[in-house]
């Protein structure tokens, strides 16, 4: 009963969830939620290693797990049915650079394939059934073999084939909690500390509890400014608020509380007080950790962030950080996402 009125809240939010990563975080190559910038572009303690074993279930086989996807391609609108091994592949090629630990892609894998069935698991039935959305042709969630092709030019042999051998280590290797597919939520960069999802969608899951992730302050670019002028300020917060900005600009916006990791939870608008994650997402921002300043002169406010994305669950620069220190993926995937086990697919 728990976990039902759980899902009830996050359910609008998963079919959607990785799309809206990728849409409010620019990317050249990429969650997530909420997903990870190429190189060009509370607290939980880790559940003990011995915790992950593989599951033996007599009861309930996840013999599903290896069932094919459904995934809503949002270029060409249609369902396709992506078989489990294609959709590892795509998603890591979509997710992180090629060059980036191999067990931190492999982390990457299982995530997404644990995510995938979440939403399998939750979905309302729209978009014919899909279980959630990604856009391929650009590259955001998972990239079908045609644009892996165009995008990788001489390379793509090469690295097909060192993903699809990553793949096939994990294939068969899912998060779970209480014995069903974990919502492993994912983004790029977080503020040094991952946030709860109780803060992000309203709801918190055991497992999305928030845990340190230290590596990421040393990540490019984990801070950086955007200045934007008072008028596109002022069309954002109407357009997504209908908030009527009125005055100074200097006193449209006012105080911000913060969570325990730097995330703004509320800020102050034009009268109203608006969720941290709200207001970034209107305003485009790379993540809900920021604070502003306006100038007069220049009739320009100008945002800070830190980090890249939504902030729950992995940090994709901190499972990277994790695997050149020698950690595998299991132990990224356990400290991202404490309390959870990862479960062995068996076949028919």
């Amino acid at each position: 009963m728990k976990r039902i009125l759980l899902w009830g809240v996050l359910l609008a939010v998963l079919t959607g969830a990785l799309p809206l990563v990728c849409l409010l975080l620019p990317r050249e190559n990429l969650a997530a939620g909420e997903p990870v910038p190429s190189l060009e572009e509370t607290q939980a303690t880790p559940a003990p290693e011995e915790e992950w074993a593989a599951e033996e279930s007599a009861d309930l086989p996840p013999t599903d797990y290896l069932d094919p996807l459904l995934i809503w391609d949002g270029d060409a609108q249609v369902v396709r049915t992506v078989e489990v091994l294609d959709y590892l592949i795509g998603a890591a090629a979509s997710e992180m650079p090629v060059d980036w630990p191999a067990q931190a892609i492999q982390a990457q894998m299982v995530a997404s394939h644990s995510w995938a069935l979440y939403c399998r698991d939750h979905r309302d039935g729209s978009n014919g059934g899909a279980y959630f959305t990604a856009s391929p042709q650009r590259r955001e969630g998972y990239m079908t073999r045609e644009v892996m092709e165009a995008y990788w030019g001489d390379s793509y042999e090469e690295n097909y084939a060192y993903l699809e051998g990553l793949a096939r280590e994990g294939l068969d290797q899912v998060v779970t909690w209480e014995g069903a597919p974990a919502g492993t939520f994912y983004h790029a960069i977080s503020t040094g500390a991952t946030t709860d999802s109780g803060q992000v969608w309203g709801q918190s899951l055991p497992y999305l509890c928030g845990v340190d992730s230290p590596w990421d302050t040393q990540a490019p670019d984990f801070e950086m400014s955007v200045a934007l002028g008072a008028q596109r300020v002022s069309d954002c917060l109407t357009s997504s608020f209908g908030l009527v900005m009125e005055g100074s600009p200097g006193q449209w916006l006012g105080d911000q509380e913060f969570d325990s990791a730097g995330y703004c939870t509320a800020i102050q608008a034009g009268g109203q007080s608006l969720s941290g994650i709200s207001f970034r997402t209107a305003l485009g921002l790379r993540s809900a950790a920021f604070t502003y300043s306006y100038d007069p002169t220049c009739g320009e406010f100008t945002f800070t962030t830190k980090g890249y994305g939504h902030g729950v669950g992995m940090s994709q620069w901190g499972a990277r950080a994790m695997a050149l220190e020698g950690s595998s993926w299991q132990e990224i995937l356990a400290h991202y996402f404490p309390g959870t086990q990862i479960t062995a697919a068996r076949g028919e």
